[in-house]
This record gives structure tokens, C-alpha cells and sequence, in this order.
């Protein structure tokens, strides 16, 4: 058997205290391997405020409503862990908006 493979994607943004709230859905993609697992974590000038663990293809889509209020950055980590090779996993947040 193959080690546990991990992927992880990054995203950062300065908000200057100009938004109130993050909303969205996470989606799994249905042509994501049987074998993906996805956790997704965001951190509100640096502390950690939302996390979602052992999102899957089989994982309905979940919505995201959360509060930045003065926040002057969020950052966004999404990690995958694979336990094939070729497996592929595709995890994002689609309609995502910062709003006021």
C-alpha cells in the first residue's frame, strides 16, 4: 500500500476591517477520487474560527456563513490526503463573497 499523499492550497486576503461576513458552499466535485479526503480551515487575523473535516465525493454541498466583522485578514487552507497516487480531489468554495 501507498503512503498517505497530501495537497494543500493557500489563499490569503487583506480585508482591511472593510467586510462583515464570508459566505459560500463547499463543494466536492463528483469526479473526485473514492479515496479523497478534504478538511477545510480558515483563520481570521490568524486564529482559527471554521473548520470542516473528512469532506468526501460522497459529502453533500455545505454552505458557509461566517462572521469577519473588522477583520483585516482571512486566510483560507484547504488539504487533501489521498491514499492512491493517481487519485485527484477537487474541493472548492463556489459563490464565495466577502460581504458588507
Amino acid at each position: 500500500s501507498f503512503p498517505t499523499r497530501r495537497s494543500s492550497d493557500l489563499t490569503e486576503y487583506a480585508l482591511n476591517g472593510q467586510y462583515k461576513r464570508l459566505t459560500g458552499t463547499w463543494v466536492v466535485e463528483g469526479d473526485t477520487s473514492d479515496d479523497f479526503i478534504g478538511t477545510v480551515r480558515i483563520y481570521v487575523d490568524g486564529n482559527l474560527q471554521y473548520e470542516v473535516s473528512s469532506l468526501t465525493v460522497n459529502s453533500p454541498a455545505s454552505a458557509l456563513s461566517l462572521s469577519i466583522s473588522g477583520a483585516s485578514t482571512v486566510r483560507i487552507e484547504v488539504e487533501g490526503a489521498f491514499a492512491s497516487l493517481r487519485a485527484v480531489g477537487y474541493l472548492y468554495l463556489a459563490d464565495a463573497k466577502f460581504e458588507n
